[in-house]
């Protein structure tokens, strides 16, 4: 199947960082589109997830992978964390703007080796396609315009409720835009157990048992949008033989670096109120699809659960947002 880039809210944000700053770390979970916004503006590239003789030599030699034409893309460049300090060190010494494009999947877990980016690196984080970068929204509401205080701010959506609820089990990543739904679901699980049995590796240098894995990403999903405390996660990943809230929180912490995972802290209202103020972050999967596929439910079972579906509709709204 031939693909076509599609327009990303992104593109304007990097090339207007470029113009200010040497370096730009695009940020995401794996398949959100890092690499082919990148591409939209580099001049050229070199992919460390494909070439494992680069990706020595960027470990070694590191300064040898960063030339080339500018903007030049360091793909996957958490494969050899090295590059970051030999990053920094260049955009000191050349003294120019938009001269490199990071992208990354994964936060190394020991992150002391990006302590000294200020000033050298803007961040960029990038989610899965948003309903808008879809063509699926008419995008007649202008938030900037709601949070200005506009009072004339209308649109009407042509999603149907049964449309809304087929997009949310769909997922927004671009490789499967133009598949099927049952195609998209079925590599949204295979996505899920890539996390679970391979990828989870690199965000951490424990051993992870890849069923526990699967058993809190399970938990995650039924306690979608709620304040979920980790005892109530722990519980959840088994009857029988539930884990330890401290090993749940390590898992947690394992998938936020993947960026598959997005904590939504509490809301702290203004001193001395009286709300009520909420303690635990929300969890919520990066797109919608992954707690659909863990929750093995679909849009028929959502339609008859209205109540589960709006917890998903939830995090379809927080990453378009």
């Amino acid at each position: 199947m031939t693909r076509s880039y599609l327009p990303r809210i992104a593109d304007d944000e990097l090339s207007e960082r470029l113009n200010r700053i040497g370096a730009v770390l695009i940020e995401g979970a794996k398949g959100c589109g890092k690499t082919e916004t990148a591409r939209q503006l580099a001049a050229s590239e070199v992919r460390l997830d494909v070439n494992e003789t680069i990706r020595e030599t960027a470990k070694i030699a590191p300064l040898k992978v960063l030339a080339g034409p500018t903007p030049r893309l360091i793909d996957e460049w958490q494969l050899a964390p090295q590059i970051w300090n030999a990053v920094r060190r260049e955009v000191d010494d050349r003294g120019a703007d938009g001269l490199f494009i990071l992208t990354g999947s994964a936060s190394p877990a020991d992150d002391q080796t990006r302590h000294t980016g200020a000033a050298r690196f803007s961040r960029l984080r990038m989610r899965t396609l948003s309903l808008a970068e879809s063509s699926l929204s008419s995008q007649d509401v202008s938030l900037k315009e709601l949070l200005s205080g506009a009072k004339n701010v209308s649109g009407q959506s042509t999603l149907t409720l049964d449309d809304i609820i087929e997009e949310t089990c769909h997922g927004g990543w671009p490789g499967d835009r133009q598949r099927s739904l049952l195609a998209a679901r079925r590599n949204v699980t295979e996505y899920v157990n890539e996390i679970a049995f391979g990828d989870i590796k690199m965000a951490d240098s424990v051993r992870h048992d890849p069923v526990r894995v699967l058993a809190v990403m399970r938990a995650l999903a039924r306690n979608t949008a709620t304040e979920a405390a980790l005892t109530t996660l722990a519980a959840d990943t088994g009857e029988n033989d539930p884990m330890h809230p401290d090993t749940v929180g390590h898992y947690i912490r394992a998938l936020e670096r993947l960026m598959v995972l997005e904590p939504l802290l509490a809301w702290h209202p203004v001193l001395r109120s009286k709300a009520r103020v909420r303690t635990s972050a929300k969890h919520h999967f990066v797109d919608p699809a992954m707690t659909d596929s863990l929750l093995r439910a679909g849009p028929e079972e959502l339609s008859l659960d209205l109540k589960t579906f709006g917890l998903l509709f939830e995090s379809l709204v927080l990453r378009d947002l």
